[in-house]
């Protein structure tokens, strides 16, 4: 294990998740979104057989779980670090956690998401081995907008309308 990295297995999610939650509304105070997704929480309240935590209390979280989505099995980490403690070496730490851990579980390809990466947290990842693969980008706009859209010309555009999705078995 990691030293100064204290790993919580899945039947302790329960005692850490003030912990955890204290840490991500941190981070959603300093940077206006929170750093874990809905995917941490969910398996955080119901977690999978191979779900952990690694906490280094006070100042960061990663959670680490198994994935069978995008069409190949992985593991998938998320994390948070608290603001004030950004400048330290925590996510590098975490991470080396997380990588130790799923080789000693069967191995396999480990994909991190990070809100909002920035320079530093890509200079941390990089350091033990990871390179960027995808980016996702989130679009807002206040509403109500307080002018008419204007479109270009053969642009139509309409209501929404609800729709119901069909599935088909066999």
């Amino acid at each position: 294990m990691v030293t100064g990295v204290t790993r919580v297995d899945a039947e302790r999610f329960g005692d850490i998740v003030a912990l955890v939650r204290a840490l991500d509304d941190a981070a959603l105070a300093a940077d206006g979104y929170p750093a874990l997704g809905d995917a941490i929480w969910r398996d955080l309240g119901r977690p999978g057989a191979d779900s952990v935590g690694f906490l280094i209390p006070d100042r960061a979280y990663l959670h680490l779980a198994r994935s069978d989505t995008f069409a190949a099995p992985h593991w998938t980490a998320g994390f948070v670090v608290h603001p004030t403690a950004r400048d330290g070496p925590d996510v590098t730490t975490l991470m080396q956690a997380a990588i130790d851990y799923v080789a000693r579980h069967g191995g396999g390809k480990l994909v991190a998401w990070v809100f909002g990466a920035s320079p530093a947290f890509d200079a941390q990842l990089r350091a033990v081995g990871f390179a960027p693969t995808r980016d996702l980008y989130e679009m807002r706009v206040p509403l109500p907008r307080p002018e008419s859209p204007t479109f270009p010309p053969g642009i139509s555009v309409r209501d929404f309308r609800a729709w119901t999705m069909k599935r088909g078995w066999s």
